[in-house]
């Protein structure tokens, strides 16, 4: 834990350098954001993540999605899940399903747009959300699973909807 701490700080004090010397590296803002938020200083790191989406053209896609992902869960924790919804959303948007990556993106996007309308209690809106999943991608993960099955709804149920039992 202290090994974990230390490099974070090392990273810490290497980022903040590089913003000095150039401020405006946004991709290095999204590093310094990561940074923060490993190190309990979430309210920091959503400041930089905003910065960082400020100008997406000096952000790689993957530093795009995830500081956009990564404002989403902090709002999740803090229990603003309206909030959360409509940065899991923009994920989802724009997500580039034409590569691997990009389907993972969409793919935990809607895992997490599924785990927020659970906490919403927005039930049918969760199912259908669940529904796109599995179409797209197969069985939920085991949290979306655990999460529906808390309002009532049978994630492997959904599942075997594409399967029709033919005798």
């Amino acid at each position: 834990m202290r090994d974990a701490l230390r490099s974070a700080e090392e990273d810490l004090r290497r980022q903040r350098k590089a913003l000095r010397g150039d401020p405006h590296n946004h991709e290095t803002r999204f590093y310094l954001a990561f940074t923060l938020t490993r190190l309990g200083l979430e309210e920091a790191a959503m400041a930089e993540y905003r910065v960082a989406l400020e100008n997406p053209a000096e952000l790689n896609a993957d530093g795009f999605r995830d500081s956009q992902n990564n404002i989403g869960w902090y709002y999740y924790r803090q229990r603003d899940y309206h909030e959360a919804l409509k940065w899991f959303d923009r994920v989802f948007e724009q997500a580039d399903c034409s590569n691997f990556l990009g389907e993972a993106a969409a793919a935990k996007a809607i895992e997490n747009k599924t785990l927020t309308l659970v906490a919403l209690g927005m039930a049918q809106e969760a199912k259908e959300t669940a529904r796109k999943y599995v179409q797209g991608f197969g069985r939920l993960p085991w949290p979306a699973t655990h999460a529906l099955a808390k309002i009532g709804i049978d994630a492997d149920a959904i599942y075997l909807e594409q399967y029709p039992f033919k005798p």
